[in-house]
């Protein structure tokens, strides 16, 4: 956790003013003077919905802890099991980052499908549409060339990335395609025909 920043908030206004930052994580006592838990953790997730508030506490029973995992705590650590902070910090951060990455992704997908939708619009009834891409198998790993190439999509671009042939095909069907076909795989990118319905 190199270049790790502190900070420490004791009212309400102080954690208003520290949620207007990014922040990768929060740690909190459930007992704090001047603050309500229950209210704090509301307004954690009211500004930064995806922030993972984990709870240090030393006096929180099992059904208690259940109840604020229901709430919204990411995890708790136990005062007297602190050797448990490190590994539950970095498990939340890699979770949150996952979680960043999947809608991203998930975003992409819309916006391919919405321009999808958009030349299906354009076209005549039998229309052609002819998607030139990597395509990926459904596991991410082949071909190589496009598992780099999605490397550098999201190195360069806010969501950028490759697809498998079933994700161009969800997209292309609900823009309104059928006889959606994979017409060349070998090389370096694939082509993916689908037509506009008569």
């Amino acid at each position: 956790f190199g270049g790790l920043e502190i900070r420490r908030v004791a009212s309400y206004e102080e954690l208003d003013a520290a949620l207007q930052e990014r922040w990768h994580a929060l740690l909190s006592d459930y007992k704090m003077p001047g603050l309500d838990f229950s209210s704090t953790l509301e307004r954690v997730h009211a500004f930064c919905p995806d922030l993972p508030v984990i709870l240090i506490s030393g006096g929180v029973g099992e059904e208690e802890a259940v109840e604020l995992l229901k709430l919204g705590i990411w995890d708790f650590v136990l005062k007297n099991n602190l050797a448990r902070l490190v590994p539950v910090l970095r498990r939340a951060l890699h979770e949150v980052a996952e979680l960043a990455a999947r809608r991203a992704a998930e975003q992409a997908l819309r916006e391919n499908e919405a321009l999808y939708r958009r030349i299906h619009d354009a076209l005549e009834p039998g229309g052609r549409i002819v998607v030139r891409d990597y395509v990926m198998s459904s596991d991410r790993t082949a071909p190589p060339e496009g598992a780099m190439f999605a490397v550098n999509m999201l190195a360069g671009t806010r969501g950028g990335g490759t697809y498998t042939y079933e994700e161009i095909v969800d997209g292309l069907a609900a823009a309104g395609f059928h006889r959606v076909r994979l017409i060349r795989s070998p090389g370096m990118f694939s082509l993916v025909e689908g037509v506009r319905k008569d």
